[in-house]
């Protein structure tokens, strides 16, 4: 499986069949499963990289490879958010990251952003989703203001 927005291998997915566990991906995007008929077969995917997608009336033949590439639904759109200046940069957070410090209030006033933890806001959005949206803010950032942000960006962004 790959994900069609990095097109990176999705690592951390599952296949389900009639709400059964058939398989799990490897490092390499990779699975094997083994069905009885293979004619109009509706599979589940889920990976934190792309989220939930169904897939209905694959076909497929015994021992045959297919390439998968799953397009997550990107709510969010770096565009539409630059255009609005209402720019955010998402980050992981948790029970296990550092709260927010000053230097990240300071580096929020200086580069017009607004931090975005996953800590309940983001926990729905593909990881895909949130690095391709901040990889675009990335870009914008280093045109307006050259890379010196990045030196001062919060650790834990995703996509930077």
């Amino acid at each position: 499986m790959i994900s069609g927005l990095t097109g990176k291998p999705i690592r951390s997915g599952y296949i389900e069949f009639k709400d059964k566990i058939l398989a799990t991906t490897d490092t390499l995007g990779n699975f094997t499963i083994e069905l009885d008929s293979a004619n109009n077969i509706a599979l589940i995917f889920y990976s934190a990289e792309v989220g939930w997608t169904a897939i209905d009336n694959l076909q497929f033949n015994k021992n045959d490879i297919l390439v998968i590439t799953l397009l997550p639904e990107c709510l969010n759109s770096a565009e539409k958010d630059i255009k609005a200046n209402k720019i955010k940069l998402f980050r992981a957070a948790g029970a296990f990251s550092s709260l927010p410090a000053k230097t990240d209030h300071d580096f929020e006033k200086k580069y017009k952003i607004i931090y975005y933890g996953d800590g309940g806001c983001t926990n729905s959005i593909a990881i895909d989703c949130l690095e391709t949206y901040n990889h675009t803010i990335g870009i914008y950032l280093d045109k307006k203001y050259g890379t010196k942000w990045r030196k001062e960006v919060s650790k834990g962004v995703y996509g930077l």
